[in-house]
């Protein structure tokens, strides 16, 4: 029903967010806001002329550059990428919705025994994808974000998830001589 949003309008070349609410939130917004006065909202730089500019700009870009329909496109074969990761004996979880994925790491393969914070995996997983080449964020559960940009090819996807793929094998390895891993 509700919904933030931000980078995406400006591509990140001009700070700029905006919040989007379904019809019935709207509706009651507008409603009380009659009987109880106006829902302010505004802050200073809110609306600001050039931010605005900027975002209908690259959201014109968009559209002039398909860029919806090839993030589309490529959203097939990033989950069928992501469904590969699943079978890792590190991975509890792989998902993902266009081209926004998440690796869930956990001590054994496809359930949600996930590893302790102590562990500290994530800079363990974070300074093997950079021997790798791959620079890759880790989220607070030990999970493994991608968020690769809208315009990225083919070529790199492939790139991206054979890295990935390399560094979850290495960190499987690692964590199975530590005794981490359970089967």
């Amino acid at each position: 029903d509700m919904m933030t949003l931000a980078k995406g309008l400006s591509s990140g070349y001009q700070p700029i967010s905006a919040g989007l609410v379904s019809q019935p939130i709207y509706e009651a917004v507008r409603d009380l806001s009659s009987r109880l006065g106006t829902f302010g909202t505004g802050f200073t730089y809110g609306g600001h002329p050039v931010c605005a500019a900027v975002a209908l700009e690259t959201l014109a870009i968009y559209e002039e550059r398909g860029i919806v329909d090839e993030v589309r496109r490529k959203a097939v074969g990033f989950a069928e990428r992501l469904a590969v990761l699943s079978s890792k004996p590190i991975v509890g979880e792989a998902r993902g919705v266009g081209l926004l994925g998440a690796v869930q790491l956990a001590r054994r393969h496809g359930e949600p025994d996930l590893f302790d914070p102590a562990e500290k995996l994530a800079p363990w997983i974070m300074g093997r994808a950079a021997e790798h080449g791959l620079f890759v964020r880790v989220m607070r559960g030990e999970s493994i974000a991608i968020c690769p940009p809208l315009i990225i090819t083919d070529g790199e996807l492939d790139e991206l998830f054979d890295k990935l793929g390399r560094t979850l094998d290495d960190v499987a390895d690692e964590a199975t001589r530590r005794g981490l891993l359970r089967t």
